[in-house]
């Protein structure tokens, strides 16, 4: 803290990569919660400002920087990382020292186990193969065939997904996986799972782009019977859209976002007059703003004292944010945060 600012420290892809296509829009709205806290007398009367750091989705490179934010800069919180591996490898150096840790995209399941200074405004991906796994039992899915891209995300899920279906009662789990960077032949995978006779199918892929080869084969197919699908489907109303009859009734799950919360309002409209793009990834930049405002709060109880700001922190249970119902337990994740949804009509529907 110096003489009329108090100064954290930020960590994220800043470089042109994949990754710096969500975590521009993180930067953006990171700093706009800045600006709205500072237009609201700031940290106890002193700017509130943040030091960035590009982490380079490496966690060797994030480790360095935040090495560097603590011991040069001499922050007391830290925004970020992006990639879980960027937080992952930041995580240990900030429990060390006793800074504050804050992600709010970073949901890798280790991450929850990093330490009592590590917190994140996104849940643990866990709880997405969970719920979902629940909600198949719940409707009477006893034999789930799963179709799974190979890479880490849908496998991650895809696991959580099985875990819990078997520990809470499932009988049979037919598991096929797949690389879409590679040609395939989805007409006789297909016909393979279908040979399962099963209740219903997750379809688990990698994103949107990674989809159409993958819905042309499905729609051609006889598969009739109920659809679950990850998150990452409901990231691309364009494909929804497209694909709305064979999708009629399907299940998804996706991260909530509050979109009537005044705060989440002001927030699409001035990111819009500022930059002229309609506010990207709301279930990310959403809980980046709420992360940077639950800091300021906590950075008000005590700007210099972070086991003071830790427990404020830890004590923030039900509060009404912009990514919904938010509560810290035990280990530092907000969560569940998921809502699942059902298509109807080219449109997402909540039903639970």
């Amino acid at each position: 803290t110096e003489s009329g600012f108090v100064t954290i420290g930020g960590i994220l892809p800043l470089t042109q990569s994949e990754s710096w296509d969500f975590a521009l829009p993180v930067k953006r709205v990171a700093e706009y919660a800045i600006s709205q806290v500072n237009k609201n007398g700031g940290i106890n009367g002193k700017k509130l400002r943040i030091v960035w750091r590009d982490g380079g989705c490496d966690p060797k490179i994030a480790a360095e920087v935040a090495q560097d934010l603590i011991f040069n800069e001499k922050v007391k919180v830290i925004f970020g990382g992006a990639c879980s591996a960027e937080t992952a490898a930041i995580a240990p150096l900030a429990q060390q020292n006793k800074v504050i840790l804050m992600s709010s995209v970073s949901s890798h399941s280790s991450i929850s186990f990093m330490g009592d200074y590590v917190f994140r405004t996104i849940p643990s991906f866990v709880m997405e193969g969970k719920l979902l796994a629940r909600y198949a039992l719940q409707k009477g899915y006893k034999k789930i065939a799963i179709l799974s891209e190979e890479t880490q995300f849908p496998l991650h899920v895809a696991t959580d997904f099985e875990k819990s279906f078997v520990e809470e009662g499932g009988e049979e789990l037919i598991l096929q996986t797949y690389d879409y960077h590679y040609k395939m032949d989805y007409d006789v995978m297909i016909a393979e799972m279908l040979t399962g006779n099963a209740d219903a199918y997750f379809i688990n892929p990698p994103h949107a782009d990674g989809m159409i080869e993958l819905f042309e084969a499905l729609e051609k197919s006889p598969l009739k019977k109920p659809l679950l699908f990850n998150d990452l489907l409901l990231e691309s109303p364009k494909a929804i859209r497209e694909h709305a009859a064979f999708l009629e009734g399907a299940i998804g799950i996706k991260l909530y976002t509050d979109m009537t919360h005044p705060d989440f309002k002001k927030l699409k409209l001035d990111y819009y007059k500022r930059y002229r793009k309609p506010l990207p990834y709301p279930e990310f930049t959403g809980r980046t703003y709420d992360a940077m405002m639950l800091l300021a709060e906590a950075l008000r109880a005590s700007s210099t004292d972070t086991a003071v700001m830790r427990d404020y922190l830890y004590g923030i249970k039900n509060r009404k944010a912009v990514s919904g119902i938010l509560s810290f337990d035990e280990n530092g994740d907000a969560g569940p945060g998921y809502r699942l949804y059902e298509i109807r009509k080219g449109r997402m529907l909540v039903i639970d």
